[in-house]
């Protein structure tokens, strides 16, 4: 489904290799601290590459955060940004719903709050350079893994939608 290459095993590896560190040397305190595999970041990174490179005017993708959550982004081929939601309340199950800190932290990663109360919380994110699309990768991934509790995205459950 996505541009992959021989350094993708090594990615994974180093990933692990990563996180093991980690489990052993606690990282710095910020804003942002939640370690995830850098195989993960590439994955996203390739997601909102190809929305921005292939398809039409309708492009989307839903990356599922477990069970219950999800991030989605849509754009369309050669755009300048990308419109983003992460999961609110309304679509959740009551044993699922977000709390008022997972809220609150939504609000401090960025997300604004939904517009309407059956809304999702929602980004426009400006992606014309690589350093951008970094930037919200990594900022779907502090959010996947700060407010959702998920720390690895599967490439096989990412629905791309190129149109």
């Amino acid at each position: 489904m996505f541009l992959v290459d021989q350094k993708r095993i090594l990615v994974e590896i180093s990933g692990y290799i990563y996180l093991i560190f980690l489990s052993l040397n606690k990282p710095k305190e910020n804003n942002m601290n939640t370690p995830f595999l850098p195989a993960t970041k590439e994955l996203v990174i390739a997601v909102i590459e190809n929305l921005l490179y292939y398809g039409g005017k309708s492009n989307f993708a839903i990356l599922p955060l477990g069970r219950d959550y999800y991030i989605q982004m849509a754009t369309e081929k050669g755009a300048y940004q990308v419109y983003a939601e992460a999961v609110g309340n309304y679509y959740l199950y009551e044993d699922s719903l977000l709390s008022e800190d997972q809220i609150n932290r939504l609000i401090e990663l960025t997300w604004q709050p939904p517009d309407t109360k059956d809304g999702n919380f929602f980004l426009i994110h400006n992606v014309d350079s690589e350093h951008e699309r970094e930037e919200l990768a990594e900022l779907i991934l502090y959010t996947a893994s700060e407010v959702y509790g998920i720390h690895e995205i599967e490439e096989e459950q990412v629905d791309l939608n190129l149109e």
